[in-house]
């Protein structure tokens, strides 16, 4: 089903090609049904409540304002984990899927006997393709050998699988960020590419005109040559990856993938905001919102329920090493954040030396002591300095991104 607004604006509100197969702890979720139903839309668990400008529909938890904004054409960065919430597909029929999902009220040891049920019917189908398929019984088979597996040693319950489906989302979310980010990073080459593919030729001719009248090699004019073709090809992938990153964006935000959105613009911050953030603090918070160690206590607590010292020992030692990886995985993000935010300042004191450096090249060149080549190459130069603080920028606005999902949303 395909939602569309007064604007035009496709929602896409099915994921048959994007459904897939979860697995939790190594257990086989039925597979998730291309299906949702009405909009698809379903209450926001951690809604506080409603109030008289909310609007009719499935979800009650946004103001018609705010729908209003998701359903325009634009696709704004702050939207986008809403976006993803509303209209992604996986994310739809995760949703649609857990909202049926029998397991709703048991505990771990029910959902053992329900892997137990599950490799009962599976005994059962092979039974029955036996006679006409023997290779399909035997994938039934070893369906129902894995499935008894998997409940020997289940410690999954239904608040584990919540979290699971939840990781997804939030996973989905930072990656949609990401190909924001891609998305004007490869404008931004473009943009570049034109005029350095121009004074790329240039050098090329000046080259060869040299090596006619015997002041330059043949090797320099094959270099030459050879850096101007490799140019224009890295420009050609270049062109290709700007419509690859707006496609992947605009699928993972919920629009069809020919749509035309508007883009709005990346968050604008200086690298003191980048970095005004407080470790202690944030790891603290970070280490409580972890989706990976929220799951491992769940399990190490069904562990303990269950009374198998095996698998207490065994969960111990899980919660242990994802704590430890933990602490080196945020400490590493914190430190990327740091890196890029200084990279960033570097860039653009190296641009500002850059302009002196052009203006100088200018004057030069009125004074007859350079070459209009020698001018061109300090205008590049120039061009590349800039383009430095373009990525340099993107690379800091990434790393706050994935900072803060360590933070607020428990991905690392």
């Amino acid at each position: 089903m395909i939602k569309e607004n007064p604007k035009g604006k496709a929602k896409i509100m099915l994921a048959a090609a994007s459904a897939f197969v979860m697995t939790v702890n190594g257990a086989l979720l039925p597979q998730i049904n291309a299906y949702a139903e009405g909009y698809a839309v379903y209450p926001d668990y951690g809604s506080s409540g409603t109030s008289s400008s909310v609007i009719t529909r499935n979800n009650f938890s946004r103001s018609a304002e705010e729908w209003a904004a998701l359903e325009d054409n634009n696709l704004n960065w702050e939207e986008i984990p809403d976006l993803i919430h509303e209209y992604n597909a996986t994310v739809i029929t995760n949703r649609s899927e857990l909202e049926k999902d029998e397991r709703r009220s048991m505990d771990a040891e029910e959902i053992s006997e329900y892997l137990m049920d599950m490799a009962d019917d599976a005994d059962a189908d092979a039974d029955e393709a036996e006679e006409t398929s023997a290779a399909l019984a035997a994938t039934y088979r070893s369906q129902a050998d894995s499935l008894r597996q998997q409940a020997n040693s289940n410690l999954d319950d239904y608040e584990i699988i919540k979290l699971s489906y939840e990781q997804i989302e939030k996973q989905t979310a930072l990656s949609a960020k990401q190909q924001f980010i891609e998305y004007y990073r490869a404008l931004a080459q473009d943009e570049y590419n034109e005029p350095n593919l121009s004074y790329l030729e240039r050098l090329y001719v000046s080259e060869q005109n040299k090596y006619n009248v015997n002041m330059s090699t043949e090797l320099n004019v094959l270099t030459a040559k050879e850096t101007w073709e490799n140019a224009r090809a890295s420009a050609a992938v270049n062109k290709n990856s700007i419509s690859s990153n707006l496609q992947s964006l605009i699928v993972l935000c919920g629009w069809k993938y020919d749509a035309e959105p508007v883009i709005g613009p990346l968050p604008e911050m200086t690298a003191e905001e980048a970095v005004n953030v407080d470790y202690a603090a944030d790891l603290e918070k970070a280490r409580a919102n972890s989706i990976t160690l929220r799951m491992d206590n769940i399990r190490l607590e069904n562990a303990k329920k269950m009374g198998t010292s095996a698998l207490v020992s065994e969960q111990e030692t899980t919660l242990k090493n994802d704590t430890d990886s933990f602490g080196i995985s945020f400490k590493a993000a914190y430190d990327s954040l740091k890196t890029c935010a200084e990279a960033y300042v570097n860039a653009v004191n190296a641009s500002a030396n850059g302009d002196r450096d052009l203006e100088y090249a200018r004057r030069q060149r009125e004074m007859g002591l350079i070459s209009d080549v020698d001018l061109m190459t300090a205008e590049n130069t120039k061009r590349s300095l800039e383009l430095n603080v373009k990525t340099a920028y993107y690379d800091m606005v990434s790393a706050r991104a994935s900072y803060d999902a360590a933070v607020n949303d428990g991905i690392l």
